[in-house]
């Protein structure tokens, strides 16, 4: 019988340059390369991190942001398709400026390019602002708002989106990251990020289909009144990155570059298409170490499988609301295992593990065994041949940070030895 603690896996994905000493030793040196569609060529800034792209289809190293600075550690860092909808993004010269100047590309941006704005408020009493009106008109339904701003001789901007008649706002203080007064928002927060940027956003609630209009104030404290003052000409507030999105997230995603009319990002899959002998497909155990975005309703798949939906083992979060995520095996189209797991947040780091034998599946989440079936068919000799970050059909891409993933071929283990070897590689 072999020795589960001898085990090293048949296939690993690992980002590159990751420590695999503190993580796990005996993965392989080599890295899987991933063929990949990534979803657009533009640095990606994140709410918990930041790294640049070369090109469409490399997938570059992502790097979390904790407190304010880059971990050391990257992960592969996989987005949904989104469309920021206000034009001139980054050139807030080219918005109307209401008792205030625009000094253009003064500064460092967080991408640490000099391409950021000054917001100088002019010595006149009254509101100071930029904006700028959506190229069409937009749709209804929930939104995230988001901005980059930097303290200058003021510490306190206001996040306004005008539709029609309705006006929402958000009030910061961008020093001691506190939220002030609001109207219309669901929710706001602060983002640190490193050199001194913050990342202010609110998701909003939106009705009807109209023309709209993208604000930022600076402001002179944190309540409803404050956005009026008598300015000094001085430098009030660093700007650059003015983002909207009309999606049903809990914070904004990378931020899209625009000219002249809205931005796309395409949606980013990826999947590694190995001989099939790679894999023992009738008996084995996928492992799988990510923490799946809150950032979308669509439900998200990770897999090993045969290059469809019908065959394979697979890991999918539901919608972010349920806050689920279903682990099963299907054969022939059929769920042959199947259990809805709904302890765990989905939005924190999960290690999630299935061993298959012959009418026997465990299934494993952070050290704790939460399904096991003792009936059922697998799968035939060679059948798996890949992994997947969809449904096995391109669909319910995975969309969140993927810390490592690893295929085991092991031979007639004990359901014991499958057992402890699971809780040992799954727990945190």
């Amino acid at each position: 019988m072999a020795n589960v603690t001898d085990f090293t896996p048949a296939w690993a994905y690992v980002p590159a340059a990751y420590d695999r000493a503190n993580v796990m030793p005996q993965i392989p040196v080599g890295v899987v390369n991933l063929s990949n569609t990534r979803g657009s060529t533009n640095f990606r800034l994140r709410y918990d991190g930041a790294y640049r792209e070369t090109s469409t289809n490399d997938l570059i190293n992502h790097y979390p942001l904790k407190n304010g600075k880059l971990h050391p550690n990257p992960v592969l860092f996989l987005e949904q398709k989104t469309t920021n909808d206000v034009p001139r993004s980054t050139d807030f010269s080219a918005w109307t400026a209401n008792n205030l100047s625009v000094q253009n590309n003064q500064l460092n941006n967080p991408e640490k390019l000099q391409n950021a704005d000054v917001l100088v408020s002019n010595n006149v009493a009254g509101t100071h602002s930029v904006s700028i009106v959506s190229a069409t008109t937009l749709g209804s339904g929930p939104a995230v708002v988001s901005c980059f701003v930097h303290c200058g001789d003021r510490e306190h901007v206001r996040l306004e989106i005008v539709r029609g008649a309705t006006t929402y706002f958000q009030f910061f203080n961008i020093k001691t990251n506190v939220l002030g007064d609001k109207q219309g928002v669901d929710s706001a927060g602060i983002i640190d990020y490193p050199d001194g940027w913050k990342r202010v956003f609110m998701i909003i609630t939106t009705t009807g289909t109209v023309s709209t209009t993208f604000k930022l104030l600076v402001a002179d404290g944190n309540t409803i009144g404050d956005e009026s003052f008598t300015g000094n000409n001085n430098a009030d507030i660093w700007a650059w990155g003015y983002q909207y999105e009309r999606n049903a997230r809990v914070k904004p995603s990378s931020f899209i570059a625009t000219n002249a009319t809205a931005g796309d990002r395409a949606r980013d899959l990826c999947q590694f298409a190995g001989p099939v002998s790679l894999f023992n497909s009738q008996e084995g155990i996928f492992y799988i170490d990510v923490t799946w975005s809150k950032m979308s309703e669509n439900p998200a798949s990770i897999g090993l499988c045969d290059g469809t939906q019908n065959n394979g083992i697979f890991f999918a979060r539901q919608t972010a609301a349920a806050d689920t995520i279903n682990s099963f095996v299907k054969v022939g189209g059929a769920n042959v295992s199947f259990k809805a797991i709904n302890t765990f947040n989905v939005g924190n780091r999960l290690r999630l593990a299935i061993a298959w034998q012959k009418d026997q599946f465990i299934h494993v989440v952070n050290g704790q065994q939460v399904h096991f079936d003792a009936t059922g068919a697998t799968f035939t000799i060679q059948q798996l041949n890949r992994v997947v970050f969809s449904n096995g059909n391109n669909a319910n891409v995975f969309d969140g940070f993927v810390h490592e993933i690893r295929v085991y071929n092991p031979t007639h283990l004990s359901t014991g030895n499958l057992q402890a070897f699971l809780r040992t590689i799954t727990r945190k």
